[in-house]
């Protein structure tokens, strides 16, 4: 989550090794790591696991956010969404990623007292534009009008 929140000069021509180190900070505050990459490029050569690892993020860059925690023998959780980097609407000379994946994270695995207040403002935000986006489209579909409902709520 913290990768979509960042912005960063453009002109500094930073990559995604520069900007990794943002998507653990949620995991380095509880002591943890994780032995992965946060994730990859989408779309360049249509590989599986692809850039852009060295080249400067560029407004319309797709790069996978796959921040994620594993312990052996015990469970594992990770995120995966997709983003695209976009020019910042603040600060003119910025970037700053947008959440492409509009679905909603499972509110009973996230732990709100591991939270600040940003986060889980950002949380209840995405959620709501999920909520706006969507419902248009599933007016027909009970099942997926409860699921929005219930999952796209504010989780507190």
């Amino acid at each position: 989550m913290n990768l979509e929140r960042i912005k960063f000069p453009s002109k500094k021509k930073y990559t995604i090794k520069e900007v990794d180190i943002l998507a653990r900070t949620c995991l380095f505050r509880a002591g943890i790591d994780y032995l992965h990459g946060t994730g990859h490029g989408v779309g360049h050569f249509l590989n599986v696991h692809e850039g852009p690892y060295n080249q400067p993020w560029k407004p319309g860059m797709v790069h996978t956010n796959e921040p994620g925690y594993y312990e052996n023998g015990n469970f594992g959780i990770r995120i995966e969404n997709m983003l695209v980097c976009v020019q910042d609407s603040q600060f003119k000379d910025f970037l700053a990623f947008e959440n492409i994946t509009m679905f909603p994270y499972h509110k009973s695995l996230i732990d709100v007292k591991m939270l600040d207040t940003a986060e889980i403002d950002h949380i209840n935000h995405y959620h709501e534009k999920i909520k706006q986006l969507l419902i248009p489209r599933v007016q027909d579909d009970r099942l997926a009008l409860q699921f929005l409902d219930k999952e796209s709520g504010p989780i507190v």
